[in-house]
C-alpha cells in the first residue's frame, strides 16, 4: 500500500505532537513513519521528516527533542548530538512599502493568495540565524537530497508563491537549506536565499499543504496537523479563530486527496492536548513529559476508535473517527473520535482553496 505522511508547522510543540502521534501509531496500530511512500514537511514538520528520512527511530527523535542522554540512549543521532534549538525571538522593523509592491504584483497577474500569506507581508523581518539549522540537518543527511521521498513546502518572497522541494531534487537546495527555509517564520527568523531568491516559512501557505499529494496514486495519507484542533471551546477567542480557520483548510485540503481516491487520515490536537502544548515557549528544549502526555492520550483514543482503517485490509469507505469533545458545528460526538477518515460534510459543500489546482506555475 503506497501512503503518504503530511507533518504540518507548528514549532517546537508542533514537533512534539508529531513526534506523540507517530510514536502513537507505532505502538498501537503497528504502522512506522519510515514505511512512507511519500513524506511532505512544512516548517517543523520538514524538520521531523529530514529526521525520518535520514533513519533516525521515532524514540531517537523523542530523546534529541528532549535533550536527553544520546549516546546512552544510542541510535544514529549519538555521534551528531541535538538540533541547535531557534533562538530566542527577536524582531526588527518591516518593510510596509515593499510588501504592498509584492500584494500588487500578484494582483496584477490575478494570483489567488491565501490571506495568511498576505498578511505574513506586514510582519517584521525576522532577524534570527537558522544557519546552525541548516548545517545540522546537512549533516544528518550526509547527501544533497535524502534518498527516499521527501517534499519540502516553503514560501517564495516576495512572489509569495509556494515551491515544494524534493519532486526533482537536482534543481533544489540542500535538504539543510531547504528546511531551514520552510522553517524560516516571518518576524522571527531572518528568510533563506537560493540562486538569488529568498524563502519563507511554508505554514504561511498552508500549516499542512497536503494537497501537494493530488495526483500521486497514494491509497492513503495520514496527517499530523498541530496547528488546527478538533475542539477549540477552551481556547483564547484570537487562537479558536485561528485554528478554526485552519481545520477548514485542511479539511478542504483532505477533500481535494478524496476526490483522486485517496484515504485520508488526519490527526489534530484534542482540547486536552492545546492545554498541554500552551506553556511551552517556541525557543525551550521540550519538556519530555509533554510528548508523554500527548502519546498516552492519543494512544488511548486509537485503544478506544476504530483504527483498522490504517491497515491495508481494512475498510475505509464508511469509517469516520473525528475528534472528541463535539465537533465545530455544534453537535456532539463519540470520545473516541481522534482520526476524520471522511471528510465532514459542511467541508464538501465549500469551493476549494485558491491556489490548490495543483497546476506547475504555484508549485514549482
Amino acid at each position: 500500500m503506497r501512503t503518504g505522511l503530511v507533518l504540518g508547522a507548528g514549532g517546537m510543540v508542533g514537533r512534539a505532537f508529531h513526534l506523540a502521534a507517530l510514536s502513537a501509531l507505532e505502538r498501537e496500530v503497528g504502522w512506522r513513519a519510515d514505511q512512507a511512500s511519500i513524506v511532505v514537511g512544512t516548517s517543523a514538520g520538514s524538520l521531523t521528516g529530514a529526521c525520518i528520512r535520514a533513519g533516525a527511530s521515532i524514540d531517537d527523535l523523542v530523546c534529541e527533542a528532549t535533550h536527553g542522554d544520546l549516546r546512552s540512549a544510542g541510535g544514529m543521532l549519538a555521534e551528531l548530538g541535538p538540533a541547535p534549538r531557534p533562538p530566542e525571538p527577536t524582531f526588527d522593523f518591516g518593510s510596509p512599502p515593499l510588501s504592498l509592491r509584492h500584494l500588487a504584483a500578484r494582483a496584477r497577474d490575478d494570483t489567488p493568495l491565501p490571506w495568511i500569506a498576505a498578511a505574513s507581508c506586514f510582519i517584521p523581518r525576522g532577524r534570527g540565524c537558522t544557519d546552525e539549522h541548516a548545517a545540522w540537518v546537512d549533516r544528518l543527511i550526509d547527501a544533497p537530497w535524502p534518498g527516499r521521498e521527501l517534499w519540502v513546502c516553503a514560501v517564495e518572497m516576495p512572489s509569495l508563491q509556494r515551491v515544494v522541494w524534493g519532486r526533482s531534487p537536482g534543481q533544489d537546495p540542500t535538504i539543510g537549506e531547504a528546511v531551514a527555509a520552510s522553517c524560516a517564520i516571518p518576524g522571527y527568523l531572518a528568510p533563506r536565499t537560493h540562486e538569488g531568491r529568498e524563502f519563507v516559512d511554508g505554514g504561511i501557505h498552508s500549516p499542512t499543504n497536503a494537497d501537494v499529494l493530488a495526483g500521486e496514486r497514494l491509497d492513503l495519507v495520514i496527517v499530523s496537523s498541530p496547528m488546527s484542533a478538533v475542539d477549540t471551546s477552551a481556547t483564547a477567542p484570537t487562537d479558536r479563530i485561528t485554528r478554526r480557520f485552519r481545520r477548514r483548510l485542511l479539511h478542504q485540503e483532505a477533500l481535494t486527496l478524496r476526490r483522486d481516491g485517496t484515504r485520508v487520515v488526519t490527526i489534530e490536537p484534542t482540547a486536552a492536548d492545546l492545554e498541554a502544548m500552551r506553556s511551552h515557549r517556541i525557543h525551550e528544549p521540550l519538556p519530555e513529559g509533554l510528548i508523554d502526555e500527548l502519546r498516552t492520550g492519543i494512544r488511548a483514543r486509537i485503544r478506544d476508535g476504530e483504527f483498522d482503517a490504517l491497515h491495508e485490509r481494512a475498510n475505509y469507505s464508511s469509517t469516520t473517527i473525528r475528534g472528541g469533545g463535539g465537533n465545530e458545528q455544534g453537535g456532539s460526538a463519540p470520545a473516541t473520535d481522534l482520526l476524520a477518515l471522511t471528510v465532514p460534510a459542511w467541508t464538501s459543500r465549500a469551493a476549494p482553496r485558491p491556489g490548490s489546482d495543483h497546476r506547475p506555475s504555484p508549485d514549482r
